[in-house]
């Protein structure tokens, strides 16, 4: 097998803007605070400044969470995004590994067209590839639909297409399995704990926030997140090689 990027390479390319975007609040305070710190400014302005230092400290924690929780949603669509990048190339480059067949119909015209259209047998098989992917998007059939919006459906896919197991009983699963569900709390219930984010958090064996309390991401939450993320594309990048699959052209 040959794999010209790492998976998780590719994932801090694609995010790696989101946390200079969400710090620049940050930064750009702590470069003020520097700079009048070694002005030459007279005692009442300095005076001044030392109260709307204060003010502005007592409520960056806050700004900064909130930042940081839209920049989570941002970091779980990106993961998302990749990992649909990364089932769809399996299918591509190794269609003749694919596991699960249910869903996927080629009538004889389909495969007379595409015979007659592409001479290499690469092709052919490139072909029939994007076709399966096509007709897994268009399904209507809610339980071949395809996502990656949470840890256990993520895992659902892998094993059903190419028969690679993701450990989601890992710590590192539980944690990602707590992002995604906070995920979905700041986009669908205005970043409040219901019963849903409460059961699916304790279903697990994490610890969750009471239902009616706010979710809040703090830059060490998301850092760890985004860590994780890293770990996890590793893992199935690990997985892809003892399979003997092949995974070319993510970028």
């Amino acid at each position: 097998m040959t794999t010209t990027k790492r998976i998780s390479t590719v994932f801090m390319k694609r995010t790696d803007s989101i946390d200079l975007i969400f710090s620049s609040y940050r930064t750009l305070f702590e470069q003020y605070n520097a700079a009048l710190r070694t002005a030459n400014i007279n005692e009442n302005n300095r005076v001044a400044f030392e109260r709307c230092k204060k003010t502005v400290e007592d409520i960056q924690e806050d700004i900064s969470s909130k930042l940081y929780t839209q920049a989570l949603v941002l970091l779980t669509g990106a993961a998302e995004a990749l990992l649909k990048d990364v089932f769809e190339d399996l299918i591509q480059e190794n269609f003749v590994s694919i596991k699960k067949a249910n869903g996927i119909n080629f009538s004889i015209s389909d495969i007379q067209k595409i015979i007659e259209e592409n001479e290499e047998s690469d092709y052919i098989s490139l072909s029939l590839a994007n076709l399966t992917i096509k007709q897994i998007n268009e399904t209507r059939n809610k339980n071949e639909k395809i996502n990656f919006q949470n840890i256990q459906t993520m895992r659902q896919v892998f094993f059903d297409y190419f028969d690679i197991v993701i450990n989601t009983e890992s710590d590192e699963c539980k944690y990602l399995h707590k992002s995604w569900q906070r995920r979905h709390a700041i986009l669908h219930t205005n970043s409040i704990v219901d019963e849903r984010y409460k059961h699916n958090v304790e279903f697990i064996g994490l610890e969750s926030e009471e239902i009616g309390d706010t979710v809040t991401i703090s830059k060490i939450e998301y850092d760890e997140t985004k860590k994780k993320f890293i770990s996890l594309f590793d893992e199935i990048e690990s997985l892809v090689k003892i399979k003997n699959l092949t995974i070319d052209h993510v970028a």
